[in-house]
């Protein structure tokens, strides 16, 4: 089941503020008591905080994941393979609309087509080469250089990656997070940035994971296990990534340094149910020495 990331090819979308996803749930993780292993995690107070920032931006990268879905197949489907690629570089979205146009190199943006989810009558608009305002052009800036640093990293572990960014206060914040594919759904990996705004430079540039895990799928539906290493708690992609293939397995499991993660996927919300992992792996060795 696990493997290397193949070869595609990057979309990039920005977010400051888009619409909701009625997968998603108010809280990050459900500990309990289950039957069949019979503990109950207390997770810390600090612990709680972080996990509840983690999935807040995984909450938001998978809202901008869907909405790029949208966009991308509305362009494609309007240009019937006759899209100018020439005056594309990347897209960006601000609020409910969606920018595609082209880095300079000056740092401005020249947008090409807009897709507004606000307004059905002027859903799409060709604007024509026209310079889009400064805090479009620093988010498809922030993007691209983020694009441009990590080209060792993408060509040594994997070549295809999906980009997000949002405004933080006076920094950007950017998320490159490897693609899923037809064939292929991809856990690990990513790489998390901030772009100072006025220094238009990173303070910050952390690899997410070394390793990148690779799933194929299966009409059977099977369980994807994979590991986070991020420490005791997963990462915003961590639960970014389990919010991707959400209807696509039975049972999702995000092993960490500390805890185990379990989520039912015939749930129809992203609730977790948490345990101590060496417990869980006790058990789990436990009832395989009992079947077999």
């Amino acid at each position: 089941m696990i493997g290397k990331f193949p070869r595609y090819g990057i979309w990039v979308a920005a977010v400051v503020l888009i619409c909701g996803c009625a997968m998603m749930t108010q809280s990050a993780y459900e500990y309990m008591t289950t039957s069949v292993f019979g503990q109950h995690v207390e997770i810390t107070a600090a612990e709680k905080d972080t996990l509840a920032a983690n999935f807040e931006k995984a909450a938001w990268l998978a809202r901008s994941d869907r909405f790029a879905w949208v966009s991308t197949d509305s362009m494609v489907a309007r240009f019937h393979g006759k899209l100018d690629i020439n005056r594309l570089g990347m897209w960006v979205v601000v609020d409910s609309s969606v920018y595609y146009g082209k880095v300079e190199k000056d740092g401005g943006f020249t947008g090409a087509y807009l897709f507004d989810f606000r307004k059905d009558a002027v859903f799409f608009q060709d604007i024509g080469g026209k310079a889009l305002p400064l805090e479009i052009a620093h988010l498809a800036l922030a993007q691209w250089k983020a694009i441009s640093i990590s080209e060792n990293y993408r060509k040594k572990h994997y070549s295809g990656m999906n980009v997000y960014s949002r405004v933080d206060g006076g920094r950007i914040e950017v998320y490159l997070v490897p693609a899923n594919s037809d064939q292929y759904d991809y856990f690990g990996g990513g790489l998390y940035s901030l772009w100072d705004l006025e220094a238009r430079g990173y303070t910050d540039w952390v690899y997410l994971h070394p390793t990148t895990w690779r799933i194929k799928r299966s009409d059977k539906k099977e369980t994807a296990d994979w590991y986070s290493e991020s420490g005791s708690l997963p990462n915003a992609v961590d639960l970014f990534q389990a919010f991707q293939v959400h209807n696509r397995y039975q049972i999702q499991s995000i092993h960490t340094g500390k805890y185990i993660f379990t989520h039912d996927c015939n749930a129809k919300d992203m609730k977790f149910d948490v345990f101590g992992k060496e417990f869980f792996e006790n058990k789990m060795a436990e009832l395989n020495r009992k079947n077999n």
